[in-house]
């Protein structure tokens, strides 16, 4: 017997319930669009009445909301390395999971960053929530402000390039893995240098960009951040 029909076999209390659901939603959408997941289909899977998520959710777009929600906390936690590395290794084994992680769960991440683009407020706000605490841990990363407007806005920058270029990379990796880690980690370590303003960025010249760790520490303003998340 498996788990899932083990759950749905005994009483479940409603935390509980809904808990096991969004799990079966979360495997289920790992090999379909977010937009063809239906609650018929994850009842089924559960081995619970028709009617029952309904339930625990109300509507498919609530049921939808959760199952995102969780999705884009397993990808935060996924991508988020110890906290224990300096901060240039971090920033490295926290694209290598990322890039790991897209290609593990290819569906999710584009529920995650492609199939609510044309969604209703509710499921944008989970992408755009996920987007957020990973620039924000980005800027802690850097030692930064949360308000630094400048070091914030290259890092959405970044963010949404990487999103770009993995996707991409999936579909068609014409490159090794080594080869698009180390792309998106200079990418960001430019934008980081020219973003921390400490030559106007119209005249640093490309010869002069900083390289990997001096990129991130000039705009270290209190010491060692590797124990920053």
């Amino acid at each position: 017997m498996g788990m899932l029909e083990t759950a749905a076999r005994r009483r479940l209390g409603p935390q509980q319930r809904r808990s096991q659901l969004v799990a079966v939603g979360m495997t289920l959408l790992r090999d379909r669009p977010l937009g063809d997941l239906a609650l018929e289909d994850v009842a089924a899977a559960a081995g619970i009445s028709r009617a029952l998520p309904y339930h625990y959710f109300g509507t498919r777009g609530e049921f939808l909301i959760a199952v995102l929600e969780a999705t884009a906390g397993d990808f935060l936690q996924a991508t988020d390395p110890a906290p224990e590395l300096p901060p240039l290794e971090r920033l490295r084994a926290g694209i290598g999971a990322y890039v790991d992680w897209v290609g593990a769960r290819p569906s999710e991440f584009l529920a995650l960053t492609r199939s609510a683009a044309g969604a209703g407020p509710a499921l944008r706000g989970v992408c755009e929530r996920c987007r957020d605490a990973l620039v924000d841990r980005l800027t802690l990363g850097m030692g930064a402000a949360l308000a630094e407007p400048l070091l914030r806005l290259a890092a959405a920058g970044w963010a949404a390039m990487t999103e770009e270029m993995v996707a991409a990379w999936h579909r068609r990796p014409a490159v090794a893995r080594a080869d698009l880690v180390a792309l998106i980690e200079q990418t960001f370590l430019a934008a980081v240098a020219v973003a921390s303003r400490q030559i106007p960025p119209a005249q640093i010249p490309p010869a002069q960009i900083p390289p990997a760790q001096a990129a991130i520490s000039p705009v270290t303003r209190s010491g060692d951040t590797s124990d920053q998340r």
